[in-house]
């Protein structure tokens, strides 16, 4: 029989034991990365590709959306990987050099790099000469702490390596990737990025079977890796022909350019078969990504990431984007970390990725890849024609009122109509994710279901208005469908937002800016339909609806499992708030102004703090936020603000906003020379609505300073509300003549 000590002292050694066990196994944990740049998801969709096939077969994968801050570029795309955090990056983040490699000037990279920081490069490592401007650029950005991957993995005593380079002679000097080794004092452990390679192009004959001379030696490429990870726990690869191929691919035929890219792929293919089968890289995670896809004049596409082995195959998901198949660049770092077993050193915005179980991964890719392309391409064509439409329907309803022009009936009608169908169009492109993706399939869609959602509202409405005398409703083809709108909103938050995500206004994944909820476009529609329903239904209903909405509006926008919209979610609190006076009180003041105001921060500051207690790490952006306050003691509230607002002027008066701004002049003329008069005039004897009317611009303006597309809300504010009032007055013309 055993005693009590010594039952303990057999747990103790078992405890030993197993945690002895756990650190041999985190430290036995290596992970090759390998950059392959400039290449996106149909590159690696080829059967041709038996390795590739493999790990995306077998392996997690996902899209890559580029998070970074300013406008999107490869560099800052691979400064945010490694920070995992937003950061902006320009050419001198290609600046990494072997420490004994000659740089311009005539010195080795190390003596430069001790020039530079006043730090020595141990023989045998790599220095980036970039690091003091990177730093300058993050000063303004915390959390981002430049270099973090690295330096999490140099404080628990892990060796870091970075080989190859995409080097593009004589004027391309890029070894951009192996910023992702780097600590935070910009030194790599092993730098072995000066490999053989030639200079010049010269195009041969045999395309099929010539091999241009700028392509390096993979062959070579892979002995250093396999030579590499005898010492080292963490190897980045530059996998640099992709991005040789396509600096060079102006100079090259169409026939030329698809041979050699077949020859690049198939290089990469073999050298992951053989890193994968090669003793020295046994029990190594290998990830192969793009931080990039092709030049093309715009960023239209995510890029691939592909991990493998995993402990199941299927879809990368993080927090951050709470979509299964996307990640952000910012979750690049800790989702290397967890497969480390190594925590972070600093505070990331971004999270470790998970899997979830997939049988489909390339369907699912290929889904989100389309609808990416579909969205990006499709947007600005979509908002010009859609501003044409509205400006002219806008500016001929403007003309009739403002000029009290006579106009016939049919006209009258035909006016109306055009406005009922602009009130229609939020909700049809939300409606046409259900159709087949591809550019003409969601513009058919969108078109249908405009034409759909207006009949139905002016069927509706023509009950409705039947009743008016004792219902009190106003422009009820419009309240109707703002109604339908709102409760779709409403509806689709609730049931995870899949609508909203891929609505072509939304275009959230290549824009880094929302993964998930409900974005601000359909977050303005939400708020500022839903309050102009309330001051339209007139009578009784004003009194239910106006809390109702109001409450609902808040939770779908406030709860990081659902909405996720902060600033959404303060605009919708200082709106509903006064609306609610202007219901029951029929008028407000600065003081229901500033208790409104008030409110917003408050229950923003509640809703935040409750997803970071609930959900922390996993929690939404607000609530991660709210966590590093904390930690911070609230030394990221002034930079976020600020950003906010002048992201805020620069889209207010940048080249396209005025554009729009020559668009809707004409009617900006007109209202102010008689359509104001004529709203007046109609809505004289309603004491609710012309307060209430100023309760939106209120929130309008709170909408402007808490977003930061907040222009967009005010905008879509404005849209919304004349037309309504220019449908409310051509209703009462008609009813008069």
């Amino acid at each position: 029989m055993t005693t009590p000590r010594v039952r303990q002292l057999t747990l103790a050694v078992l405890m030993l034991l197993t945690a002895c066990s756990l650190a041999a196994d985190a430290s036995a944990r290596k992970v090759v990365v390998v950059v392959a740049n400039r290449i996106v998801l149909a590159d690696l969709d080829d059967p041709s590709l038996p390795t590739i096939s493999r790990m995306l077969r077998e392996g997690s994968v996902a899209l890559v959306s580029p998070n970074c801050s300013g406008s999107k570029s490869e560099e800052s795309v691979i400064l945010t990987a490694g920070a995992g955090s937003s950061c902006r990056g320009g050419d001198y983040v290609g600046q990494v050099y072997d420490a004994d490699e000659l740089v311009p000037g005539d010195r080795n990279a190390g003596d430069a790099y001790r020039a530079r920081t006043g730090r020595r490069a141990p023989n045998g490592s790599a220095v980036f000469l970039g690091l003091v401007q990177a730093l300058r650029e993050s000063v303004s950005r915390p959390p981002a702490v430049v270099g973090a991957l690295g330096e999490s993995l140099r404080r628990v005593g892990k060796t870091t390596a970075a080989i190859g380079n995409a080097d593009a002679p004589p004027d391309i000097v890029d070894r951009s990737a192996a910023v992702l080794a780097m600590d935070s004092t910009g030194r790599i452990d092993l730098g072995c990025m000066t490999l053989p390679g030639n200079s010049t192009y010269h195009e041969s004959s045999g395309i099929a079977n010539a091999r241009p001379t700028f392509f390096s030696d993979t062959g070579r490429l892979q002995e250093m890796v396999l030579t590499s990870l005898a010492r080292a726990d963490f190897a980045v690869v530059n996998f640099g022909d992709t991005r040789r191929l396509d600096e060079y691919k102006i100079g090259l035929s169409d026939k030329a350019y698809a041979a050699h890219k077949r020859s690049v792929l198939e290089s990469l293919d073999s050298m992951l078969r053989r890193i994968l089968a090669a003793p020295e890289a046994k029990g190594a995670t290998v990830v192969l990504v793009s931080f990039s896809p092709p030049l093309n004049g715009s960023w239209v596409k995510m890029t691939p990431m592909l991990v493998f082995p995993w402990k199941a195959s299927g879809l990368l998901k993080s927090a951050t984007t709470r979509t299964p198949g996307v990640i952000a660049a910012s979750d690049f770092a800790p989702t290397v970390l967890g497969l480390m077993g190594v925590p972070p050193s600093a505070p990331m915005t971004g999270c470790a990725a998970a899997t979830v179980a997939s049988d489909t991964n390339m369907e699912v890719l290929r889904e989100i890849d389309n609808r990416v392309t579909t969205n990006r391409s499709m947007l600005a064509p979509l908002a010009w024609v859609l501003a044409a439409v509205g400006g002219i329907a806008f500016t001929g309803s403007a003309l009739v009122v403002g000029l009290s022009l006579k106009a016939s009936p049919r006209l009258l009608v035909l006016l109306r109509t055009a406005l009922v169908v602009c009130s229609s169009i939020g909700l049809a492109m939300l409606l046409a994710v259900l159709a087949p993706t591809g550019p003409l399939s969601y513009a058919v869609a969108t078109a249908g279901f405009a034409a759909l959602i207006s009949c139905v509202a002016a069927g509706v409405g023509s009950a409705l208005k039947a009743r008016a005398a004792k219902s009190g409703v106003r422009a009820a083809p419009i309240v109707v469908a703002y109604g339908l709108t709102v409760a779709a909103i409403l509806v689709d938050a609730a049931m995870g937002g899949t609508l909203c995500r891929f609505a072509g206004p939304s275009s959230y994944h290549i824009s880094g800016f929302r993964y998930y909820g409900v974005g601000n476009e359909y977050a303005a529609l939400l708020i500022f339909m839903g309050g102009l329903l309330v001051l339209f239904a007139g009578g009784g209903a004003r009194s239910v609806l106006a809390p109702v909405l109001g409450t609902l509006t808040v939770l779908a926008l406030g709860i990081g499992s659902v909405g996720a919209n902060y600033g959404g979610t303060f605009a919708a609190a200082v709106t509903y708030s006064l609306i609610c006076v202007a219901v029951y009180g029929k008028r407000f003041g600065f003081g229901h102004v500033a208790a409104a105001v008030a409110a917003g921060v408050a229950l923003v500051g509640v809703f935040a703090l409750l997803d970071w207690w609930i959900a922390g790490a996993a929690g939404s952006h607000a609530g991660r936020v709210a966590g590093m306050i904390q930690g911070l003691s609230g030394g990221a509230v002034p930079p976020t603000v600020s950003r906010k607002l002048l992201m805020n002027l620069r889209l207010t008066f940048g080249a396209n906003a005025f554009r729009l701004y020559a668009i809707f002049t004409p009617l900006l003329v007109l209202w102010f020379w008689g359509v104001q008069r004529r709203v007046r005039e109609t809505l004289s004897g309603d004491r609710v609505i012309m307060p209430g009317l100023r309760a939106l611009w209120i929130g309008g303006a709170a909408a402007y300073l808490a977003n930061d597309s907040g222009v967009v809300m005010l905008t879509l504010m404005m849209a919304m509300t004349v037309l309504i009032l220019l449908y409310s007055v051509l209703e009462g013309r008609e009813c008069r003549e």
